[in-house]
């Protein structure tokens, strides 16, 4: 938001006083009004402008990609979550800052320049009780990343290829046979977030690498996960076989399942926080939860 952009937005929470004097009629009735009218949008004016000040500030101190991932993730819980415990990053019993959106969760060392959770966001989920305990650095586990550079190519020339189509863009990365795929974007975004010195380690209940094993991400700035999804070629077989005008109908009846299965372990999440705050899903159901998830849910 440049000067003039400000400037326009007082102008506007001002107006609506210039349009009430010049009518001159129930003055008392009218002031109070446009006071709480005026009130409301110069409060969302401070609120984008403080919004503004911790992206300049995170542009100063080299963290402005990491600093709007975070602000991207957390805008898309306000938009799409019933919970504001996700809405808002908080702050470990480690002194990390913390933020998920169920998709994937960061733990940092160095706070960024967030916005500050309101106290009636609730209780924070433990992260720790989803994080594995065992170590990750198993060299058989671990996964070539790309560089950033690479993975933007790679989801511009992506949506390029899917233009004209009807269906939501839908971008994967694939670690290879045998490993999982994840989400592009996210993938993109836990690079900017965690720095140049990122490490990826894939984790499975068995200890095999496969392609449903949850991807972790460790580097100075602290460590990440991210939840696998289904490989476009799995879950794309069969309709691939089907006939073209039947692939519509099959892709809804298969996504309906896919949200069937999703709604159900939401709703059992859900009830198991409310009978129990610092109830938490572990690893292997956040996997089972990511097998029926689409590959553009976000």
């Amino acid at each position: 938001m440049n000067t003039q952009e400000t400037l326009a937005r007082v102008i506007d929470a001002l107006r609506p006083y210039d349009v009430i004097k010049a009518a001159d009629t129930s003055r008392a009735y009218n002031a109070e009004s446009v006071a709480r009218e005026m009130h409301a949008r110069l409060c969302n004016l401070a609120a984008d402008l403080e919004a503004q000040v911790r992206l300049e500030y995170a542009a100063g101190t080299g963290r402005l990609d990491a600093t709007r991932a975070i602000v991207r993730m957390l805008d898309a819980v306000k938009k799409q979550d019933t919970r504001p415990a996700l809405a808002y990053a908080w702050t470990d019993a480690d002194g990390r800052q913390c933020a998920c959106d169920g998709f994937r969760a960061f733990r940092l060392a160095n706070p960024l320049p967030l916005e500050p959770r309101p106290e009636n966001a609730g209780k924070p989920i433990d992260l720790s009780k989803i994080f594995p305990v065992c170590a990750i650095d198993a060299p058989e586990m671990a996964l070539e990343l790309p560089t950033v550079q690479e993975l933007k190519a790679y989801i511009a020339v992506k949506r390029a290829e899917w233009a004209g189509k009807r269906a939501d863009f839908g971008c994967q990365w694939d670690f290879g046979e045998g490993k999982p795929a994840v989400n592009a974007q996210f993938l993109l975004d836990a690079l900017a977030v965690m720095g140049d010195d990122v490490k990826a380690f894939a984790y499975a209940k068995s200890g095999q690498m496969n392609s449903l094993a949850i991807i972790f991400f460790t580097s100075e700035r602290g460590d990440a996960l991210l939840l696998p999804v289904r490989k476009f070629n799995e879950t794309g077989a069969a309709l691939e076989a089907a006939s073209a005008e039947n692939e519509a109908d099959r892709l809804q009846r298969r996504r309906a399942y896919n949200a069937q299965v999703v709604e159900r372990m939401m709703n059992d999440y859900r009830e198991n926080v409310k009978r129990n705050p610092d109830y938490a899903m572990t690893p292997e159901q956040f996997a089972v939860l990511a097998e029926h998830m689409e590959p553009n849910a976000a």
